[in-house]
């Protein structure tokens, strides 16, 4: 079977960096979960894989992942988990609402969000 090949541009060593994870754990989980190769080649993050849909849906949640890195949340293991799980629903969007809805603020005026799914 061909191997279905898609490219995600990159945006930044920092945001690279805090997108693949200490050692590279965000990627390596995400491709453990979706059965997909994950590598960066000149800038792009490059997805592989046997399955088409697989290889959609990690690109749509990288995609995501990215948008939300810019907005200056962090990535972590936990949040690949949830963004996977809410892309199997097919409600990978309401990953945004988790970051907009502020459950109370700190006294000196950082934000409290709740983070459950």
């Amino acid at each position: 079977m061909a191997e279905d090949l898609k490219g995600v541009p990159g945006d930044g060593t920092r945001q690279m960096q805090n997108l693949f994870g200490a050692g590279d754990e965000n990627m390596r989980l995400l491709e453990r979960l979706l059965c997909v190769r994950i590598s960066l080649r000149g800038g792009e993050i490059v997805v592989e894989g046997e399955d088409e849909r697989a290889v959609d849906r990690a690109e749509a949640i990288i995609e995501k992942l990215m948008a939300l890195l810019m907005r200056g949340e962090r990535v972590d293991t936990s949040l690949v988990r949830v963004a996977v799980s809410l892309c199997e629903k097919g409600e990978l969007d309401t990953l945004d609402t988790l970051f907009h809805d502020v459950v109370a603020t700190t006294f000196r005026g950082r934000p409290i969000r709740c983070k459950t799914v």
